[in-house]
Parts: structure tokens; sequence; C-alpha cells
């Protein structure tokens, strides 16, 4: 951190602002439950700042009198926390005569945290329980629940398409006497469900007869646009089906709607397509295998303007990647 986060006025900053999602204080004496709820709900959210050694309902400067004391304490209280809290030594900030310990949650931690079984968050300057939807969608945007390996309800077998499976196979190189559906239960497209085996989102995706039926959002949107801006004036195409087919149309619609230009290589003329279409394809394999399946409401976006292409992939970045680490940091979705 830079210096000047560790003088006395930080803490008069963050005690002029008010208790928020990602700010909060108790005197030295809290209890350890209460410590440790709050580390949990900020883990679980966006994490956050809390400050001991202050009274709590005033916002004034009592500070802690025993500081090993108190940093054991906070280590105890990220102790309590399934997985435990892994968090930085707290800073000892002197404000005037006393002492005020800061302790940071780091944001885009990469597990879902909970506190004797209850998942919490940080709702307001409250502590909350996490509902049943946001609970599911906070442990797959970290990876803990992934969306693809979920079976939708009433989905069969039958939502299959055999022929696909079986061009899959033998793609993989594998004997045509291996049973499809041995295959795909060890791949997790399959999973057991007392003595029947029923398709996850993956499976309908990549093999499902309808694969909207399941996932409405996962397609791709092709347009031309004539100009550098979006416009009413384009020619779009909408991709469906599984996701191999909607790559397959993807490059159809590449060749049909990339300009072609000539250029000199050696003595000779070319003509190409404006963009490599190898580079392009693999932009939206990378967009259809990466995205977020979980986000609902939008699809893959793949605009071509006159001076430029774009590929668009709803879902944010997974995990704990964030900007800053984001060159760095890695995680499998």
């Amino acid at each position: 951190m830079e210096s000047h986060e560790h003088t006395p006025l930080n803490v008069l900053t963050l005690l002029a602002q008010g208790m928020g999602p990602e700010l909060h204080w108790y005197p030295e004496d809290v209890d350890n439950s209460r410590l440790a709820a709050t580390l949990v709900g900020m883990a679980n959210t966006s994490g956050g700042t809390v400050l001991l050694g202050i009274a709590p309902r005033a916002g004034r400067v009592q500070g802690v009198s025993d500081v090993g004391k108190t940093i054991d304490q906070v280590f105890q209280a990220a102790l309590q926390a399934d997985p435990p809290l892994i968090l930085p030594v707290p800073r000892i900030e002197a404000v005037g005569d006393d002492r005020v310990a800061v302790i940071v949650v780091p944001p885009g931690l990469p597990h879902v945290y909970n506190l004797d079984g209850r998942y919490l968050w940080r709702d307001g300057h409250y502590t909350a329980p996490l509902g049943a939807r946001q609970l599911r969608e906070l442990l797959q945007a970290r990876g803990v629940v992934q969306f693809e390996a979920r079976v939708p309800p009433q989905a069969k077998l039958s939502d299959l398409d055999v022929e696909q499976v079986k061009a899959y196979i033998a793609a993989l190189g594998l004997s045509g006497d291996e049973d499809w559906k041995n295959v795909l239960e060890q791949r997790g497209c399959l999973v057991r469900q007392g003595k029947k085996r029923r398709p996850t989102y993956a499976a309908l995706l990549l093999f499902g007869k309808h694969p909207q039926q399941w996932s409405p959002s996962a397609s791709i949107t092709a347009a031309r646009f004539p100009g550098t801006a979006l416009s009413d004036q384009f020619l779009k195409q909408d991709l469906r089906g599984t996701l191999p087919q909607q790559l397959r149309q993807a490059e159809i619609f590449l060749n049909d709607n990339l300009r072609s230009v000539v250029r000199v290589i050696g003595l000779t003329h070319q003509t190409t397509p404006e963009y490599p279409l190898e580079a392009v394809r693999e932009l939206l394999v990378n967009a259809v295998a990466h995205r977020d399946y979980n986000a609902q409401g939008d699809n893959i976006h793949l605009h071509i303007f006159a001076d430029r292409l774009e590929v668009h992939s709803p879902g944010g970045l997974p995990g704990p990647i964030n900007l800053k680490n984001l060159l760095q940091a890695r995680f499998s979705r």
C-alpha cells in the first residue's frame, strides 16, 4: 500500500465516511462471533475494512489497550470461517494518544465462506444472510459450483442428439465400442441420480436437440454494420443450436460478410479477408468456451464494422481475477 494510507488521517477519514458495505467498526471488546460474521460478510461481497477501537454508535476513537491480544482476536475470528479466512496482519494506527487496529479483507477472494453453516454478505452497513439465488450466483462466480455442471429440471437422456455424441466420440479417437453414456459421464456431462443418468447443462449445450430450451441465452447474434457505429441499418443473423453448430454458422457468416482486400506479397497480389479467419475463429471459440452461461438475458455478439470487428461475451472476470492481477492470476471456469 501507499505510505499515505498508513497515516492517522486515514482512520479519521474512514470514520467520517460512515459505515457501509465495505466499512465497519467495533470497540476493543467486540464479541468474536460478531467480528467473524462481519469478516465473512465482507469476504463474500467486495472485501472491506474493519476498525477495532471505535465506539460503535458515536464513531469516536476509544483505542485498543492490548495490541497483541487484539491481533490474536482477529486471527481467532478469521479462523471461525469455513474455510478459514487468510487475512493480512492487522495494521495498528496511532490516532492521537490512542491506537486503532485496521483489518483489511481483500476483494475477490477465491472461496465462498460461511460461519457455522450461515452464508453471509454485506447489505449496506449490516451483515445479513445470503438468499438462495445470491448464494447460487456467488458459488458459480467463484467457481465453487459451475453452472455447466448442474442438471436442469426435467432434462432426460432423450433430450440429447446421439448422432452428435457419436461424432464427438469419433473425433476423440475412441473405439466405436465405447458406450456413449459412459464417455459423457466420465467427462462430467452426465450425472447419476439414483439409477438414472441425467444430462448436465454442458451436455445439452454441446449435444442437445434443442439447447436453447434449457439455456435461452446460449446463442450468438452476428451483425454487419455499414459504418463505424451501431445503427438501425445492419445485416443480422441469430446463430442457434449446439455450441459447435453455432461456431460453424459463425464461420459461414464471416465468410459471407468479411470484405476481401488485396495485398501485395512479394511480387504477387493476393486476395485475403480483411481479418485473418483463424484469429477471428479463435476469438469466437474463446467467447463460447469461457462465457458465463449463468448470465441470462444476453448472448454473445459478433459485430463487424467498417473499421473493426468486435466480439462481446457475457459475464465478468471469474473467481479472484480482477483488472489489476489479470496478467498474473489464473482461474479455470
